[in-house]
């Protein structure tokens, strides 16, 4: 598996990789008092996340729901930010991290 790999799921160090004598590539936590530093997990098993994946889906569904109501309705700015705060969110669990948030869309009638 060639993807970037993410961070250390129990405390967030970055991962050391290596590749085994079968051409296995298999990772495991840099940080030395985590509990994953001792274990070696292939690859694309280190950056599966379930709940992470659960919850991103469930995030994304919501930014979209509220950027619909938002958009045809008269609530005001302060959801505006609700809604780039959960896109920033968004961007950076899926390795984007772009600093810059979509625009709000033009409401008509204003």
């Amino acid at each position: 598996m060639n993807a970037k790999l993410k961070p250390c799921p129990l405390c967030g160090s970055r991962p050391n990789s290596f590749t085994d004598r079968k051409n296995n590539t298999k990772v495991c936590c840099s940080n030395l008092r985590c509990t994953l530093n001792d274990w070696f997990i292939y690859d694309d098993a280190w950056n599966k996340r379930p709940v992470e994946d659960m919850l991103l889906e469930a995030l994304k569904a919501l930014t979209a729901w509220a950027e619909h109501n938002v958009l045809y309705s008269q609530l005001k700015p302060p959801y505006w930010d609700i809604i780039n705060n959960a896109r920033t969110v968004i961007a950076e669990v899926e390795g984007d991290n772009k600093s810059q948030v979509p625009p709000e869309p033009v409401q008509s009638g204003e």
